[in-house]
């Protein structure tokens, strides 16, 4: 779950951009900047239509997707932000800006408690400890969410006027504070409603906020407002606005000496005001100030700044510097423990402890999973999650459950790629430079396949049974034979081909990079190369209609380009803004969109012929590579930021469905006849379709042959076959009903038995093999009837031994062909015997 470390990590830069009526505009890198303000609208540029030929016999129409369940694969902690901390149930609360949750700690036992999900841009947070409500934002909804501390799950949401980013408390009044674009929200705690909204005209957005419960006094502050505002919470009204200058950081009050705090990172010092009269006090030297937090009962002021500068200890009596304390970049508010005089900060994936009795800070490391890609054997019902830290996830799709974790011991699980016909996984390691190839069917690893300095994408063609594994920074593509599990090739490619998808049909494999690289898979050599100006962030091929899917383009200017399969020439594109990743369904030609929004991330569902959308389903932040389960059409969508794998089922899918299920029935018929109708999304017969639709055996217990008019046009959307015969006795037959770009089905079981009164009949031979002049035993019904008997129509001599059994012998020039016994009531053919040459 978690592990403790005395570590410390350097936050990375970081950087959102959003789109749609009201965004945060993340002015912040690491570098310099100030967390996000509330900013301008946008809008998203119009979509060009593109035509292109439509699918031919059913139009499609626009259905809801479901997101039918989300799996938490880790324990949900990125980016850990703003906290809060109660110290009456010892439990701290942070808001993770990278993936919108919010997660609770026992700060005594150091366990990760709980993560609810809500929506993205949560910045800020605050706990009443004498009512036990935590309060969070969810920033461009412009909404307040109140949790309660003992459950952890969502007790209210509170809606204000506008966009909402930091939140204040005074546990005395019960009176909740939210900073927003449009003013100052005043939330009654006993109610949960907002009771007043004091307005901000002329004074800026604010970043911002803190109370002081004594003088019941609130201060905002920030970047664009540049100047500390000042509220009185008795009457909630504005008291005055003192200009502070530029790049405003941090703010902070200490209630017991009444003084505020401002961190100017962009004059390094931090503004010291008396909290009676407004009126500035000498400032405290700092180096690029950011972050601040006081402790009102050791009169401590902790400043944290750039790295070498680390966290400054301030005496908030003389305000000198009493120690530094090495540190990360923190750039969120810090909490404060009061029991024990702890100071608790936030970052990325860590919690830090700064004990202030002896100035040293601890690290409680939260490792997340961050799930980058999955694979899905339709055979066997089994997802496969690659995450970096903690192996193989392996989830049962059926009940949505964790079956298993496959340690991988050599290198951190990267892409995985299954082959469902020899249940095979395969699983591409960074920094172990290799390829585990795991058994599905006992989960364990079989082999650990040296390949290149960096593995990376991989892929697996079902039908040759060979694995590609691609190497981006070497321009290496290795070949690997999945029966010897030996590398067979090595094929130099352009630098930085990733991303790998395979034309199984063709056997091409498609090469995602500055150039799409087209290789043959039966020469391994490169055949085409294709610029796309920018490299392509995922690419997918649907052989069945041979076509390859890339989707590249700058942010916001996306497209989705739709290649020819076999050379990847340019057929057409169409804009597709912000879409991150693609997957295919061979069996619907749906083509899978991730729409990977800041606020709004979403599956947009595309008929592969048309690419106009079908349908669309909620999903999580930070996709990482889909997979799908093409006979079910479910979609299996990691995200990275919330350790959690989304299964999306296309609802919408056009399918074919048994109407009419076939029965027990004698040998030479199948009745009553069998019927497959066409169903919409709205599981409604598709009356508009009139494509032809084809059957065959499944299930083939007996060996049988089915005959008949297997391929029929539907009318009106339904097919009905009423010809067809199976030739030999078996029970549980299944038939598979297919149609080119539709989900198909197989039957209910069903047995062929053999009819009374009638015969003779064979139902099966012993041995089914031999040469000239050996005995063959044929069982059966009514076998006493039989007046001649032959092998591929050569005659053969027989002796009658029971209704249900006569023996013959294989006949001179007799050839491999069906047996064939004959009576007065007709005759029969059975199996085929193989007649074996004597030398």
């Amino acid at each position: 779950m978690y592990r403790r470390k005395q570590i410390v990590v350097n936050s990375q830069p970081w950087r959102v951009f959003s789109k749609f009526l009201l965004i945060f505009v993340l002015a912040l890198t690491y570098c310099h900047s100030s967390l996000p303000s509330v900013s301008a609208l946008t809008k998203e540029k119009p979509r060009k239509s593109s035509e292109q030929k439509p699918f031919s016999g059913l139009r499609f129409q626009p259905q809801t997707t479901n997101t039918i369940a989300t799996i938490p694969v880790g324990n949900g902690i990125s980016g850990i932000g703003d906290l809060a901390f109660n110290p009456n149930t010892k439990r701290l609360f942070s808001v993770n800006y990278y993936n919108g949750t919010v997660s609770a700690f026992n700060t005594e036992t150091w366990d990760h408690l709980s993560t609810l999900y809500l929506a993205d841009s949560l910045y800020g947070i605050t706990v009443n400890p004498n009512t036990n409500r935590v309060y969070t934002t969810e920033g461009l909804l412009g909404s307040v969410v109140v949790i309660d501390g003992n459950s952890f799950t969502r007790v209210k949401t509170i809606p204000t006027l506008g966009a909402v980013l930091r939140l204040a408390t005074n546990p005395n009044l019960n009176r909740i504070y939210a900073l927003g674009q449009n003013g100052l929200y005043v939330i009654d705690g006993n109610t949960d409603t907002v009771v007043t909204t004091i307005p901000l005209q002329g004074l800026g957005t604010p970043d911002w906020i803190t109370v002081n419960p004594i003088t019941n006094r609130i201060y905002c502050a920030g970047t664009n407002s540049r100047s500390l505002i000042v509220f009185d919470g008795g009457t909630d009204s504005l008291v005055t606005s003192i200009f502070l200058g530029t790049t405003i950081w941090g703010l902070a009050v200490n209630s017991a000496t009444n003084r505020i705090y401002a961190s100017n990172t962009g004059d390094n010092q931090v503004l010291v005001f008396d909290g009676r009269n407004n009126s500035q006090l000498p400032s405290i030297a700092f180096e690029t100030p950011r972050s601040l937090i006081t402790n009102p009962t050791t009169n401590r002021v902790y400043i944290s700044g750039y790295d070498p500068n680390g966290m400054a200890v301030v005496d908030g009596n003389t305000h000198q510097i009493i120690q530094r304390v090495h540190a990360p970049i923190l750039d969120f508010q810090m909490a404060l423990n009061p029991n024990n005089n702890q100071i608790y900060f936030g970052s990325q994936n860590q919690i830090g402890n700064l004990h202030e009795g002896d100035l040293s800070l601890t690290y409680t490391y939260y490792e997340a999973c961050n799930p980058k890609a999955v694979g899905v054997n339709p055979n066997t019902g089994r997802a496969y999650i690659a995450t970096p830290t903690q192996g193989v996830k392996v989830i049962n799709s059926s009940t949505n459950t964790l079956v298993t974790i496959i340690p991988i011991p050599n290198g951190q699980p990267y892409r995985v790629a299954v082959n469902p016909q020899t249940n095979r996984i395969y699983v591409s390691t960074q920094g172990g430079q290799s390829l585990a190839v795991i058994e599905g069917e006992t989960n364990r690893i079989l082999a650990n396949i040296p390949i290149s300095p960096f593995t990376s994408g991989v892929e697996v063609n079902p039908n040759t049974n060979r694995i590609y594994v691609t190497d981006p920074y070497s321009g290496l593509l290795t070949v690997v034979d999945g029966n010897s599990n030996q590398i067979v090739a090595t094929i130099t490619v352009d630098r930085f081909c990733e991303d790998i998808s395979i034309n199984s049909a063709s056997n091409r494999i498609f090469l995602g990079g500055p150039f799409l690289n087209v290789v043959d898979g039966n020469t391994n050599t490169v055949v085409n190369t294709i610029p796309f100006g920018r490299r392509p962030l995922d690419l997918c091929v649907n052989p069945t209609t041979n076509r390859v899917f890339v989707v590249s383009g700058s942010y916001g200017e996306e497209k989705i380009y739709v290649l020819e399969g076999t050379n990847g020439n340019l057929i057409s594109s169409f804009p597709k803004n912000h879409i991150t990743h693609i997957a295919v369904n061979p069996k619907t030609n749906r083509l899978y969109a991730a729409e990977d929004d800041f606020y709004f991330p979403k599956i947009r569902v595309l008929d592969g012929y048309t690419l106009n959308e079908v349908g669309s389903a909620p999903i999580l932040r930070g996709v990482g590579k889909m997979a799908i389960d093409q006979s079910t059409s479910r979609v299996f969508v990691p995200s990275e930021l919330t350790d959690t794998v989304t299964i999306v089922e296309d609802t919408s899918a056009v399918r074919l469905v048994f109407d009419q299920q076939p029965a027990t029935t004698p040998v030479l018929g199948l009745a009553p006849p069998v019927t497959v109708k066409v169903l919409n999304g709205s599981n409604a017969v598709a009356s508009d379709f009139f494509g032809t639709i084809t059957l065959g055996l499944g299930n083939n217990p007996g060996n049988a042959t089915l005959s008949g008019t297997r391929t029929v046009q539907a009318v009106n959307g339904s097919a009905t076959f009423d010809n067809l015969s199976l030739n030999l006795v078996g029970t549980g037959y299944t038939l598979v009903a297919s149609a080119q770009g539709l989900v198909g089905v197989t039957s209910q079981p069903f047995s062929v038995v053999v009819p009374s009164g009638k015969g003779p009949f064979i139902t099966s031979i012993a041995p089914n093999v031999g040469s000239a002049g050996s005995q063959v035993t044929i069982n059966g019904s009514n076998l006493n009837q039989v007046r001649m008997m032959t092998f591929n129509l050569q005659p053969a001599t027989f002796t009658i031994d029971s209704p249900n059994q006569i023996t013959a012998l294989v006949p001179i020039g007799a050839t491999t062909g069906p047996l064939v016994v004959s009576g007065p009531s007709g005759s029969f053919t059975g199996p085929v015997f193989t007649v074996l040459r004597t030398k």
